[in-house]
């Protein structure tokens, strides 16, 4: 989709395999003009939640993919606090 996206002059809509509010909203934060989920939501056990589930996740990709995305790293998360291991050398005091 990104490729169509960025080779593409005209809108793309997505209107096939998106199952999941998460799938619409990385397709709008591609760039996607917009996505049809209707057989995901037809088939949920909550019709009305799930419609809406999928309205706040296209419009959080959409407002991503306008605000720019950050930087993704392509690996497991490394902690970044100073503070990494200090529980470890940690002695309780004892209570009197």
């Amino acid at each position: 989709m990104k490729i169509l996206v960025s080779e593409i002059s005209l809108p793309v809509i997505v209107d096939a395999g998106i199952g999941r509010p998460s799938q619409a909203c990385e397709a709008m934060e591609m760039g996607c003009a917009a996505v049809m989920a209707n057989t995901a939501v037809a088939t949920s056990n909550n019709v009305e939640r799930m419609a809406k589930a999928f309205k706040l996740a296209v419009e959080a990709g959409r407002e991503a993919h306008l605000a720019g995305l950050g930087r993704v790293l392509g690996k497991e998360a490394d902690a970044s606090s100073p503070l990494t291991g200090f529980l470890e050398d940690f002695e309780p005091c004892s209570m009197r």
